[in-house]
Formats: structure tokens, C-alpha cells, sequence
């Protein structure tokens, strides 16, 4: 009508009005976390919690170290392997070398001689602090030999120890022990200095001297981590 005519409008409805809803866009959920139970057959190892933590051995766990002699600078190799673990103890090697489930040593086999310890030879003991120190008695029986040990362990600090398996951190540990024979005149101090790392299960480095009461330098090692195998 170009606007000549006004057009009449009557309605009803009250409310707005559409021939086709708009589709609403609703936002997806954020799934929630999965949660899984823990089984049997879930996997042993686990990420240490420090490098103090206490090792979690498995069978097949091996150890190759080399070994200076510093008295005569000779050389040989170290290894230790983990051949099976019972209950609460550990076998090394064929059998013959016992050990407890952090790392001491119940009963040790070399070269033809065996050494038992009793309760062991007190190397670890968890948990492991800067700073903290323990006084722990043992007894080593060497065929008819019986030796008192008097075992004073102290933690320091983390320190990095370079090796032939690389620069690996360790918890430096000194071990000192008085030793007295029983039956007989026999005694000294006997030293070790050990870098103890969770993840490697062991140490990674360590030194050792063995002098009698009377000044005399019976031994002086170091150990040196050259490879390993853990679980």
C-alpha cells in the first residue's frame, strides 16, 4: 500500500515467540579422574620417596662394582646379584651370601671364607637423616674366631660421587667399629665411607681401612659402581 496503509495487529501471546528453537550449546563436563584399585598384580618397583628411602629389592637385582686396592694398587671386580628373596631374607650369588631386606649382611662368603653376623653387619639402618647417628653391637664369627664390634653409623648430607656408571647422588654414611677377638689380643678400627642412593638400591661408591689397635694398616679399598640392574 506504500505506506498508505496502516496494518491492524491483534495478538494473544504474551511471552516471545519462535516457528524453531535456537539449540542450545551446553559445555561437555570435565570427565572425572579415573580411580584405580590396587591388586596383586600391580607393578612392585615404585619411585623411591628420597634418595634415603629404603631399598625395595627384587629378585634379579645385580651390582657390578670395581674394587682398588689402595695398599698395592691392584684392581679386581665386585658383583652382587640377588638370587632370591624368603620372607624376610635375601640370597645373594649362589646362596651362600644372607642378607637382611635393607641391605645388611647376615652371612657373607669369600674366597673360601665365610663370615656370620649376628644380628648382621649393621650397614643401614632406616629411617635415614642427616645427621642422625646409631650405636648398634654385632658379633662376627669366622670359623672358631669370635669378634665383638662395637658399630657407630652417622648420616651426613647428599653429596654427587663420580663413578664409571656416571655422577650419581648419594647419602654419605661413616660406619666405624672398634673389633676385639675374643680369645685373643687382637682389636682395632675398622672405617667404611659409603654413598647410599634409594633408586640404585645400594651404594654407589665407597672406601674402607682396617687398622689394628696398634697402628698397623691391614686393609684399604674403594668400591666403585661401574653398572647395575634393578627392578
Amino acid at each position: 500500500s506504500k505506506n498508505l496503509q496502516t496494518p491492524w495487529e491483534s495478538t494473544s501471546l504474551e511471552t516471545a515467540f519462535a516457528f524453531r528453537e535456537a539449540v542450545a550449546t551446553v559445555a561437555a563436563a570435565k570427565p572425572e579422574p579415573q580411580r584405580v584399585a590396587s591388586t596383586a598384580s600391580a607393578p612392585r618397583a615404585v619411585a623411591p620417596a628420597s634418595l634415603a628411602a629404603p631399598p625395595n629389592f627384587a629378585a634379579g637385582d645385580a651390582w657390578s662394582y670395581r674394587v682398588v686396592n689402595l695398599l698395592d694398587q691392584s684392581e679386581r671386580r665386585a658383583t652382587v646379584k640377588i638370587r632370591a628373596i624368603h620372607g624376610d631374607e635375601i640370597e645373594y650369588g649362589d646362596g651362600t651370601t644372607v642378607g637382611d631386606l635393607v641391605g645388611n649382611f647376615t652371612r657373607v662368603m669369600r674366597q673360601g671364607r665365610v663370615d656370620n653376623f649376628r644380628p648382621s653387619n649393621q650397614f643401614y639402618v632406616f629411617p635415614m637423616k642427616t645427621g642422625g647417628t646409631w650405636n648398634l653391637k654385632a658379633m662376627q664369627q669366622t670359623g672358631e674366631r669370635r669378634i665383638d664390634l662395637q658399630v657407630k653409623l652417622t648420616v651426613g648430607s647428599e653429596e654427587q660421587v663420580d663413578t664409571p656408571a656416571g655422577k650419581l647422588p648419594g647419602m654419605r654414611i661413616v660406619r666405624e667399629t672398634h673389633w676385639k677377638q675374643r680369645s685373643g689380643e687382637q682389636s682395632g678400627v675398622n672405617v667404611w665411607t659409603y654413598w647410599y642412593n634409594s633408586a640404585v638400591k645400594r651404594f654407589v661408591a665407597a672406601e674402607t681401612t682396617n687398622t689394628t689397635t696398634e697402628g698397623k694398616l691391614l686393609q684399604h679399598e674403594r668400591y666403585e659402581l661401574v653398572s647395575y640392574e634393578v627392578r
